[in-house]
């Protein structure tokens, strides 16, 4: 069973059956696999790196990329692993949360027709003479994200995460969400004043980052690296990183996607760190313009984030429920004060159990007011010094593992519950939050 990826113990609740839709798509024999469009992150904001891939590694296939808002049209032939590729320099309106721009871009792939005596030599390389043999398509945001020293930069200017952790899960439908509850979670995240979600802790549906691309709102992404799985096998490892690496590719070109994270809340030992830097490895291979990330660990000895995975990660993570697992509130500000890591670092979970309209005393475990209570802790020792925080967890969902009598198969943590409607008093107190600290950058 620690074969999988996740492995069968996890707190959610994995639905079966085909959650997503399926598509036949008819392709011509050569046709582009891949397309990708991206700003260079080099800081100047300006040149843009165009790239389609084959089905096959052919060499000499014309490929032209067509940006007609910026005045791009060009045409470049693939090399021998059947790439084209090409950067040029352009103007693009970047993308962010405020004005989430998109340029359609097009791209076709074929070989020149076959034209013989003068009319051959007048046409020459000209992509008028091309048979185009396929045709892609997509709307892409260009924007840059980076970190330096300990902070996180969009566009160079500095942003803190204001984010929150999501379970992909509909009222009725299981992992099977419709339309309107896919911007019903982005429509509840802005009213919190977030500027970013985690889709927590697999893949969710390309939809997600489709529409947080339309919305403005970055996205963490990750694969279910979960718990313990078994790190010593090879298997294991392989089926990880193919989920990384058909990740990566359908969400390349998504400007919201700007975390990829390889794993949460796994033992310290020699073989996880081989195979979560691995992971980390392979993020970097494929892709210059994310960060990467990953839910490291806290020594309980030192009280500090320790791990020796923090130089694979461009932003140290941690998960902590300090004043609910452990009833000591205090616990965060030791992390922090033992903590000296020239990253960025974002506490990515914090939560305590809360039964919708069950009210009580402040240190009464279940009740609105205790975690409204913890997340007034929390802030008053986090705030300015993390770079970013992500509540666990905006909506309660299915958790088969928790069948105590206050939550009764369902993880309780959640900001709102799971009518997906009612808002605990703990949401106020992130809105609040997060509106002041949206103000703070303006400023």
């Amino acid at each position: 069973e620690m074969e999988q990826v996740p492995s069968m113990t996890y707190d959610w609740f994995n639905y079966g059956g085909i959650t997503r839709s399926v598509e036949l798509i008819r392709v011509p024999s050569r046709f582009i696999r891949v397309m990708e469009a991206a700003l260079v992150p080099d800081k100047t904001f300006h040149n843009i790196r165009l790239r389609a891939r084959l089905n096959e590694p052919e060499e000499g296939v014309y490929c032209r990329f067509v940006i007609e808002e910026l005045g791009i049209d060009t045409t470049v032939q693939t090399d021998e692993n059947g790439t084209a590729e090409c950067i040029l320099w352009a103007s693009p309106q970047l993308w962010d949360c405020e004005n989430p721009r998109l340029y359609h871009i097009e791209a076709w792939c074929g070989q020149p027709s076959v034209i013989e005596g003068e009319a051959a030599e007048a046409v020459g390389e000209k992509t008028g003479a091309l048979t185009w043999e396929d045709y892609v398509e997509d709307y892409v945001g260009f924007r840059e994200i980076r970190v330096q020293g300990k902070d996180i930069f969009l566009n160079g200017k500095k942003i803190y995460l204001r984010g929150v952790c999501c379970h992909e899960e509909s009222r009725k439908g299981g992992r099977i969400l419709s339309e309107e509850e896919r911007m019903e979670i982005f429509h509840t995240a802005r009213e919190m004043g977030c500027n970013i979600l985690r889709l927590t802790h697999y893949p969710h549906s390309e939809q997600m980052a489709l529409l947080a691309d339309k919305m403005g709102m970055l996205l963490w992404e990750e694969i279910p690296v979960y718990w313990a799985i078994d790190f010593s096998n090879e298997d294991t490892y392989e089926d990880a990183r193919n989920q990384l690496r058909e990740l990566i590719v359908r969400d390349r070109n998504r400007a919201s996607v700007v975390i990829w994270s390889v794993g949460n809340e796994n033992p310290d030992t020699e073989e996880r760190l081989q195979f979560m830097s691995g992971l980390a490895a392979v993020c970097r291979e494929m892709d210059d313009t994310r960060l990467v990330s990953a839910a490291c660990l806290v020594d309980v000895n030192t009280m500090s984030v320790k791990d020796r995975l923090i130089p694979c990660v461009d932003v140290v993570a941690f998960n902590e429920y300090y004043g609910w697992y452990y009833r000591d509130y205090e616990g965060l500000k030791e992390i922090l004060d033992h903590t000296a890591i020239e990253k960025p670092v974002v506490i990515s979970e914090t939560g305590a159990g809360a039964r919708a309209g069950h009210f009580g005393g402040r240190e009464e475990l279940f009740t609105e007011e205790h975690q409204e209570k913890f997340y007034q802790k929390q802030i008053e020792y986090a705030d300015g010094r993390i770079q970013g925080m992500f509540p666990w967890i905006l909506y309660d969902f299915v958790s088969p593992i928790r069948m105590n009598p206050w939550q009764e198969g369902k993880n309780s943590k959640g900001l709102i519950a799971m009518d997906k409607t009612t808002k605990k008093k703990a949401f106020y107190i992130m809105q609040e939050y997060y509106q002041r600290k949206a103000g703070e950058e303006k400023e």
